[in-house]
């Protein structure tokens, strides 16, 4: 044998067996030689070894001098492949989009969406990426998830940690497809393709994480309201937000009743989403639908005040008043430098939300019966000896004033029991009976 091929076969051995150090220097000594450098093998097991030392740059001259030789090279390629991964995708943060975007594309050149390939991780790195932009980029989304195929992709949950340190399970990158592509065909404006995605995806996942069923759910319904398919849309997200009650999804019912014309329905929750917690520069456009419906329940006075909170809102963030807006403040007769103070107007227009809630509900008498021992929660007792449960967030006084055998007023309201997965009534609005 000679030493050429002596030499060569050492090296093989000692990459098989892991020793990528040892290997990594008779390889140097193969490929600097004349016949070295036309080996495609010698070439390949030089940067694998590379690779596995973490000496990326050197890993990657080799492999694009294999590629030139062969470049379906399928091993070279695969090596090339991870080496981009590691040197250009593998990292969190994102300090130069193009190039993060270029060497993404070249290892979906490089590689196939396999089980060992660097494929379907780049591409979820490059969804994380947009994924994070102030603005969500449906059209990229889609691109990006176009370019994976949802049948094979691993259903393998993942664990993660909380914010306090405890284990958590994460979802799979299949459910995550999922997630990212429904979400970008609604913002796309591909409503019946999102209906048929999401419907695909209740019918065929057994688990879900992050509340993803109720999400897809909401999808379908805000996709049928876009559709005009009004009466739909409105009976599915009451069912979601029996399940989840979100400000957001009380505002998206009450666009739904505003565009059938039924503005009282619209109004209760409208108001209902208003009350809701919430972040309140985050309902601008909520305040905007209450004042076209007070408009159209001729209540121009109260109307006039949610324009004037959008406006507070606006300038307290310093966001730029647009056309449509500013003709409105012309028309409303609305004086920018001699509004309300904020939380003057904010309180006022509380108390005007309550009374819009409650004025259709009977109010009732009963007693608090139980505290439940983690003291965020309890139940009261009606007159009529009903018992109805509450968060402590439904009470408006003290918590530190909470005691079984308190005398209180409270309205009783629809929810969703998720333990039992059944409708349920809850007392809301819990108030105090003073002097007694």
């Amino acid at each position: 044998m000679s030493q050429f091929l002596e030499l060569k076969k050492n090296a093989e051995d000692l990459r098989r067996s892991k020793q990528f150090k040892e290997a990594s220097q008779l390889y140097s000594q193969l490929w600097d030689s004349d016949n070295g450098k036309s080996d495609i093998w010698i070439g390949w097991g030089y940067a694998f070894c590379l690779r596995h030392l973490q000496e990326y740059d050197k890993a990657l001259q080799i492999c694009r001098k294999v590629y030139k030789m062969k470049p379906d090279f399928r091993y070279n390629n695969d090596v090339y492949a991870w080496c981009i991964y590691y040197k250009k995708i593998s990292k969190n943060d994102v300090s130069e989009e193009l190039t993060f975007l270029k060497a993404a594309e070249g290892i979906l050149k490089l590689s196939k969406q396999a089980k060992y390939s660097p494929y379907e991780v780049t591409v979820f790195k490059v969804l994380d990426f947009y994924n994070k932009k102030p603005i969500f980029p449906a059209s990229e989304i889609l691109k990006w998830t176009a370019r994976l195929d949802p049948i094979i992709l691993d259903d393998t949950t993942f664990e993660g940690k909380t914010k306090d340190g405890k284990k958590k399970e994460l979802a799979s990158r299949k459910e995550k497809y999922y997630m990212l592509r429904i979400k970008a065909l609604f913002e796309n404006k591909n409503y019946t393709e999102c209906i048929e995605l999401s419907e695909f995806a209740l019918k065929n996942f057994t688990k879900f994480h992050y509340d993803n069923d109720i999400w897809f759910q909401r999808h379908i319904a805000n996709s049928n309201f876009m559709m005009g398919k009004l009466d739909i849309a409105v009976n599915q997200l009451k069912d979601v937000l029996q399940k989840k009650k979100e400000w957001f999804i009380q505002k998206e019912i009450a666009d739904v009743y505003f565009r059938k014309q039924d503005y009282k329905n619209s109004l209760k929750y409208a108001v209902a989403s208003a009350i809701n917690f919430g972040k309140i520069e985050n309902k601008i456009h909520l305040f905007e639908l209450l004042y076209e419906i007070l408009i159209a329940l001729k209540n121009p006075i109260l109307a006039k005040k949610h324009i004037e909170m959008v406006c507070l809102i606006r300038k307290k963030n310093q966001w730029k008043f647009n056309d449509d807006f500013s003709k409105l403040l012309s028309k409303l007769k609305i004086n920018t430098e001699n509004l309300p103070q904020f939380n003057t107007i904010k309180s006022e227009l509380k108390r005007n939300w309550e009374k819009l809630k409650y004025s259709d509900k009977i109010i009732k008498n009963g007693i608090i019966k139980t505290i439940l021992p983690h003291g965020k929660a309890g139940f009261v007792l009606s007159e009529t000896n009903e018992s109805y449960y509450f968060p402590i967030s439904n009470i408006n006084f003290h918590p530190k004033q909470l005691i079984e055998g308190l005398k209180v007023t409270f309205y009783i309201e629809d929810s969703f029991d998720k333990k039992k997965q059944q409708n349920s009534k809850i007392a809301v609005n819990v108030n105090l009976i003073r002097g007694k």
